[in-house]
């Protein structure tokens, strides 16, 4: 499932850049329409992503990659774009390239804590006159439906392919609990971001995984939701209770051990659903799949029970439930379960994924730490105390002592580590020469044992620093920073950088 292609070279002579819309369109001439009309209006909203990562975080790669994304305000200077292509840790460059070839720098207004999308801004007086908008659609397509994608496709700059949608409940391990997109385009690296067009022009999804056979779009009213609250002058709240689900029909659900035959049958007359105990019948229960540690769900839920509703939201609309955790972030939500064929339930607060991603950046002997973040205690069940190696610079001391990316610092010299401003502390102490003895668990490893390394202090690379995020900017800290609380207060959702000019506020999807 790549999402970036290597950087390839952008046509630079004005005689190329200008016959990119015609060979674009004889690409399209064999389409029946409207689909030559669509292609040739939705070129001018596309664009080419240019980003170099310089610490990276989450899935980024260190150094120069191109992604795609598309244009969803104009008059904002707004791109859809994923999270991994806007980068999710320290971005030394972020350019964005219209048809035209215009290049313009960007910066990134907003990046999902949940899932894979963000929008950067750009300064609209410095784009194209004639650029245009792609409408979201909170619509999904119907099986079968014709799409198109229009994007980076292997660094080929607005690249269209043809294809068809052939699941609408595809599953990704990257992002579990949402119902992907998934359709026969045969997309291949730098067609992250790229808008999964249906025949109105419309984007119905956003590009964001491909295998061999597949490519894999997220739906775009998760976009649509996000997009209409940030006009509004508010950050998109994002609530979570720590649950890894997957719908379940009934049959599956006895078969699991989670509720009986009668039970399962009380819920099918209770939902309307007569034959909803027969194997394949539709979906009215969550089954958990994991649970994340360090989050309100980890004392009391556990894999195997099956959810019925969540603050009132029957289980069998993920959306639904999400958009319910999203609007309760700081409050309390009844969640009823079956366990061994018993009824329970229990009442568990909602936090903030805006405080648990990763705004804080420990650098030393050229390596790169910080915070076990959510994402990444949702995809290791690793839980939140120490610090993650998410950087090593080839040829540093940091490589040779064998520290490697993803490495979880515990401790050093027998001191337990918490997070990454406890790490900072020691480094900074920390004199040219010292050996420091860092245990460390690797959880990429067969058996994710821990293990000694010895750490030799090398100044000669850098000093300790410690690098913060705020409103969306990394800079050097000029004080000493905090260690992390045990548990993290949740609050109202924060406002957003200030868009201009502001409209009126839109009223949120509430889900399919």
């Amino acid at each position: 499932m790549g999402a970036f292609a290597p950087v390839a070279p952008y046509p630079r002579d004005m005689a190329s850049i200008a016959l990119l819309p015609a060979l674009l369109l004889l690409q399209a001439q064999d389409a029946p329409a409207p689909w030559a009309e669509v292609v040739s209006s939705a070129l001018r909203g596309v664009v080419s992503i240019r980003s170099r990562i310089r610490y990276s975080v989450g899935r980024d790669e260190a150094g120069p990659f191109e992604g795609s994304g598309f244009v969803v305000d104009r008059e904002r200077g707004l791109i859809a774009t994923n999270r991994h292509v806007a980068g999710e840790g320290v971005v030394a460059d972020l350019e964005v390239r219209f048809f035209d070839g215009t290049a313009v720098p960007a910066e990134r207004l907003y990046a999902d804590p949940l899932h894979d999308f963000a929008f950067l801004r750009f300064e609209p007086k410095a784009a194209p006159p004639d650029i245009l908008e792609i409408p979201l659609d909170h619509e999904e397509p119907a099986m079968g439906a014709e799409v198109r994608m229009i994007g980076n496709n292997g660094g080929l700059a607005a690249t269209v392919l043809p294809g068809t949608v052939s699941n609408l409940a595809a599953w990704w391990d990257q992002d579990p609990g949402v119902a992907y997109m998934q359709t026969s385009i045969a997309s291949v690296g730098g067609s992250s971001g790229s808008p999964v067009l249906d025949a109105r022009g419309r984007a119905v999804g956003l590009q964001t995984a491909h295998d061999d056979h597949n490519s894999y779009a997220l739906p775009a009213e998760y976009l649509a939701d996000a997009l209409a609250t940030l006009r509004s002058g508010m950050i998109p709240p994002r609530g979570t209770v720590g649950l890894r689900m997957r719908q379940i029909d009934l049959a599956e659900a006895v078969a699991a051990g989670a509720v009986s035959g009668d039970a399962a049958r009380g819920l099918a007359l209770q939902a309307g659903r007569e034959l909803a105990v027969e194997p394949g019948a539709a979906a009215i229960l969550s089954i958990v799949e994991g649970v994340v540690p360090d989050t309100p769900a980890s004392a009391t839920l556990q894999p195997g029970d099956a959810v019925v509703s969540i603050a009132g939201v029957l289980a069998d609309d993920p959306r639904a439930i999400e958009h319910a955790l999203d609007m309760s972030v700081g409050k309390k939500v009844t969640i009823r379960f079956y366990r061994n064929d018993v009824l329970g339930a229990v009442d568990l607060e909602v936090s903030d994924l805006h405080k648990e991603g990763v705004d804080r950046i420990a650098l030393f002997c050229g390596a790169a730490f910080h915070d076990v973040s959510y994402e990444v205690r949702a995809r290791t069940d690793l839980a939140r105390r120490g610090a993650l190696v998410s950087h090593v610079t080839p040829g540093s001391a940091a490589e040779a002592a064998d520290l490697q990316r993803d490495d979880l610092i515990l401790a050093i010299g027998g001191r337990p580590i918490a997070d990454a401003a406890q790490l900072w502390r020691v480094f900074e102490q920390a004199r040219h020469g010292d050996r420091l003895s860092l245990l460390v668990r690797r959880p990429a490893s067969f058996d994710s044992a821990t293990r000694l390394l010895l750490l030799t202090v090398d100044r000669a690379w850098d000093s300790a620093r410690f690098l913060t995020r705020r409103g969306g900017r990394w800079s050097d800290s000029s004080e000493p920073p905090q260690s992390a609380p045990a548990s993290r207060p949740s609050g109202a959702p924060a406002s957003a950088p200030p868009l201009v000019p502001r409209e009126p506020a839109e009223k949120r999807a509430s889900g399919r």
